[in-house]
């Protein structure tokens, strides 16, 4: 068996029986929350990976999730790509706390499988909004903005142009407008919740 499908195999077994829609809906529900941006949605794990093959990774990148939910897309792309620092933020403290807990289970369970330069990756997750977060740092950011509306997807337009040129965006289902943004491609990506179209760009260089 292959590294990479081992560690696939190893992110599988550790998300199994973790019921993020659950979550995502109760904590909602106690909230009286109706915001559509916060509906819950899940990577596949092999397409996402050919996604941030795709993408392009170089080695030290960071990558951070603005919406990271139970952690799933952050612990794919720590185990299976040479990024230095995998981030998450979100704004559900139950989910938050999910991904938190997930994240000592992965150090215990997935790590010592995973090849020694692993081990000197930071991984975190942190509560909040991602307007709020520094994402500064992102060389990869990712957003499952599937059922934002337009003002959260202006403000995802307007975080992810100011990252650093050359810096690269993937939206789930949904297109970013901002002349910083270069539309680079866009592919039918399998989601656990069926296809969707992810779109990815890339900050442009200033002249």
């Amino acid at each position: 068996m292959r590294s990479g499908d081992r560690a696939l195999e190893l992110i599988e077994a550790l998300y199994a029986g973790v019921e993020g829609y659950r979550l995502s809906h109760s904590e909602r529900k106690r909230l009286g929350n109706e915001d559509r941006s916060l509906v819950y949605g899940e990577i596949n794990p092999p397409a996402f990976v050919e996604l941030l093959e795709r993408t392009g990774v170089t080695p030290g990148d960071v990558f951070w999730d603005a919406g990271s939910g139970t952690g799933k897309p952050v612990l794919v792309a720590a185990a299976l790509f040479p990024f230095s620092r995998c981030r998450g933020v979100e704004v559900l403290a139950p989910l938050a706390a999910k991904a938190s807990s997930l994240l000592l289970r992965y150090r215990r369970e997935v790590l010592p499988g995973l090849p020694e330069e692993k081990q000197r990756q930071e991984i975190r997750f942190d509560t909040g909004r991602f307007e709020d977060a520094d994402l500064s740092s992102a060389d990869v950011l990712f957003s499952h903005c599937t059922t934002f509306d337009a003002a959260g997807l202006e403000r995802l337009a307007r975080k992810a142009a100011g990252l650093k040129p050359g810096s690269r965006i993937i939206t789930v289902g949904q297109l970013l407008d901002h002349a910083e943004l270069e539309h680079t491609f866009e592919a039918a990506v399998l989601m656990e919740w069926g296809e969707s179209t992810c779109h990815v760009y890339r900050v442009r260089r200033g002249q």
